[in-house]
């Protein structure tokens, strides 16, 4: 795992081989750049990569966020499923078959937009939200990490986020107590500062999206044709703080 800084710089894509590259390469965030970071205005862009294991397989996410915008791209099962939250939509669509659905966001999950420091990577807050504790600290890939672990009727669920103010989460290793399995999900390549266009937060012009509002789209959860379309991944990005999921479904492969 590497996690990475950079300024107005463009984020690279890798493949599966890079992901490997990535994990192994020596991690370039030191504590000085981090207090260096620390003192600098907010920063408005993100990008990371994620890669999610699990007994179903392996998928691989890439997260970018300008302000509140939002786009993510899952690659599973053949397919490329692009999430894009802007505004009061939130669009999700599969890039194989270029259909989706384009849904009118909760209230509480736009108001919910200024309130973040981005729209993903927020893990930890989310659990210590719900009674995390921290359970110990220590250096996970050469980075001062701390750990807080949630345990409940469900299972466990252990986050290391990176120690300085902005908690970065590193690993995260969610155990299901009714299935016996563990789930693994690791971020890498963290970059600040890129210069992204606002039209990156725009479905492709050729993909065909039927439109709810979301009371409707709640409605149609039965309907398959509908729930077909693509999957919901950022439920809280959906419907805020009305979320009883809490988390995005991307820990799990699909």
């Amino acid at each position: 795992m590497s996690i990475r800084f950079r300024s107005q710089r463009h984020p690279r894509l890798r493949g599966l081989q890079g992901v490997a590259v990535g994990l192994a390469a020596s991690v370039l965030l030191t504590a000085s750049s981090m207090a260096k970071d620390e003192q600098e205005p907010p920063i408005n862009s993100w990008f990371a990569q994620t890669m999610a294991r699990s007994s179903a397989g392996l998928n691989v996410t890439y997260f970018w966020s300008l302000g509140a915008k939002f786009r993510a791209e899952t690659v599973s099962a053949g397919h490329k499923i692009v999430t894009i939250v802007s505004g009061d939509t939130y669009y999700a669509y599969d890039a194989v078959t270029m259909t989706g659905v384009a849904i009118r966001r909760a209230a509480d999950a736009i108001a919910a937009d200024s309130s973040r420091p981005r729209p993903f990577g927020n893990e930890a807050a989310i659990l210590l939200n719900r009674g995390a504790e921290k359970i110990r600290e220590e250096t996970l890939f050469g980075v001062p990490s701390v750990v807080y672990q949630l345990t409940d009727e469900g299972g466990r669920r252990v986050i290391w986020v990176t120690a300085d103010a902005r908690q970065l989460p590193m690993r995260i290793e969610i155990y299901d107590r009714r299935s016996g399995s563990t789930n693994y999900k690791e971020y890498y390549d963290w970059q600040t500062g890129i210069s992204i266009s606002e039209k990156f937060f725009e479905p492709e012009p050729a993909v065909t999206l039927r439109r709810f509002e979301l009371d409707e789209y709640l409605g149609n959860v039965d309907n398959r044709e509908v729930m077909g379309l693509a999957p919901i991944l950022y439920e809280e990005l959906l419907l805020g703080s009305s979320n009883k999921g809490g988390t995005d479904r991307t820990n799990s492969p699909r």
